[in-house]
């Protein structure tokens, strides 16, 4: 069972804090680095990556919703949670994973329509979740 921030997702990537240290400092080379792992990941454990990466996206996607009055918080993370679940090994209806991800494309904000600085960030999380969703187990890689 995948626990959420349980463990590193691959032996091949380093503690935290260096983690933290190369992405401030040299991006392309962490970006590098977490794609040559990728491989090395069981299906699940790359679906979990997503979705870890997502969470990280939705309370951006929050704030923009509440300051612009728009958007469907709720859809995003019934996408993320759907994620979770199947990273986790559980059953997936291709149905239920459609409809997801028409909801998360159609809460995934112009940013020619916004204002608020958080739009782009907003969008970025919408992204995430419909990419995530939009990854289901049958799917393969």
């Amino acid at each position: 069972m995948l626990v959420r921030g349980s463990a590193r997702a691959s032996p091949h990537l380093p503690s935290t804090p260096f983690v933290v240290a190369e992405l401030m400092t040299n991006p392309a080379k962490h970006v590098s680095r977490v794609r040559g792992a990728m491989p090395s990941l069981d299906h699940g454990r790359r679906l979990a990556f997503a979705a870890a990466c997502a969470e990280r996206l939705l309370p951006l996607y929050n704030r923009f919703s509440q300051q612009a009055n728009w958007g469907d918080a709720a859809a995003l993370r019934r996408a993320v949670s759907q994620v979770w679940h199947a990273a986790d090994g559980g059953a997936v209806d291709s149905d239920a994973i459609a409809d997801l991800m028409r909801q998360c494309e159609a809460a995934a904000p112009e940013t020619e329509d916004f204002r608020q600085p958080l739009t782009s960030a907003a969008l970025s999380a919408a992204t995430a979740a419909d990419l995530d969703v939009g990854t289901p187990p049958w799917c393969g890689d």
